[in-house]
């Protein structure tokens, strides 16, 4: 009977075999498909210092610079627009700083906006492209001989919430980050898994799949879409591993329907320095500014003079 229980064992690993590239396949296609669309954007009239930069691996990417309104500069926020948006975007999420005696400098990600997209076609994830441009945008404020170098604020909106969070440690004179919408690639691919399972399996078996299935599923996921991307995704549980000092802010909308916002209890949990959370009722992503604007400058404004 040995070899009867060797074609049974055979037909097991075979189908096994054939679920994971199947299912992975498909993961990797949704995980790719999936977009988090930018609230409507206003074309406004863009008032401040227009400037050329180079991201840390030498694209030259467009900034702006807009000097704080109060008389004396508190400090300088960088800002990390959301995909699908630009560097005006911070008018949305952050122009009430500069009343607060805080500069601005804001900035187009690479293929963003209206600049020319060249050979890369962003997606809605954080990758290196996003880091070294961030970090190239940070190189360029410490370098400008009217900011302070130590008293720098990063200002991140999802997809730029979770670059920002991602260079901590790596950016010196970082004092504080505010985040709305941030999230995890790895956390988001496994969320999905769970999500769509009961579309191509069984809802009994979709409903039980064993956490090493799921978490060999993602790594698969996660695989394939860096080699479709030809690029590699931030990985943002090893940042906030590193990150001891820098205080963050995390903002998220109870109603996101594309990162769950258990995301935000998930990153907060993992936060090891000064943290803060508000998950705002009847927000969906990137809303909060919107549904609670006076709250969220309230907020973000106390948050900040707290610690620059």
């Amino acid at each position: 009977m040995t070899w009867v229980w060797l074609i049974v064992a055979g037909a097991v690993v075979a189908y096994l075999g054939y679920f994971t590239v199947k299912y992975a396949r498909l993961t990797t296609n949704i995980f790719l498909n999936s977009t988090m669309s930018a609230p409507p954007q206003t074309k406004w009239e863009i008032i401040g210092e227009v400037v050329k930069f180079l991201s840390l691996d030498g694209v030259e990417l467009k900034g702006l610079f807009v000097q704080a309104r109060a008389p004396g500069s508190a400090g300088t926020v960088v800002f990390a627009h959301e995909v699908g948006a630009g560097l005006n975007s911070y008018e949305r999420y952050c122009a009430f700083l500069l009343d607060e005696g805080y500069n601005i400098f804001s900035f187009d990600f690479r293929g963003q906006h209206a600049e020319k997209k060249g050979n890369y076609n962003p997606t809605q994830w954080a990758s290196e492209n996003e880091y070294y441009d961030l970090l190239g945008a940070l190189a360029y404020v410490r370098g400008r001989p009217d900011i302070d170098p130590e008293r720098i604020v990063l200002f991140g909106v999802s997809r730029g919430a979770t670059t920002a969070l991602c260079i901590l440690g790596r950016g010196p004179g970082i004092k504080a980050v505010v985040c709305d919408g941030a999230f995890s690639t790895w956390a988001t691919i496994v969320s999905y898994i769970r999500k769509w399972a009961p579309i191509y399996f069984p809802r009994w078996v979709a409903e039980h799949l064993p956490v090493p299935i799921i978490v060999w599923l993602s790594f698969l996921g996660i695989r394939n879409a860096q080699r479709r991307l030809g690029l590699k995704l931030l990985t943002l549980e090893w940042a906030l591993a590193q990150n001891r000092t820098v205080p963050v802010f995390i903002i998220h909308g109870k109603r996101d329907n594309y990162i769950d916002p258990r995301h935000a209890c998930w990153i907060y949990d993992r936060i090891r320095s000064s943290k803060q959370m508000w998950i705002v009722e009847g927000a969906r992503h990137n809303e909060a500014v919107i549904l609670s604007p006076d709250e969220y400058r309230k907020r973000v404004t106390t948050f900040i003079k707290e610690y620059v």
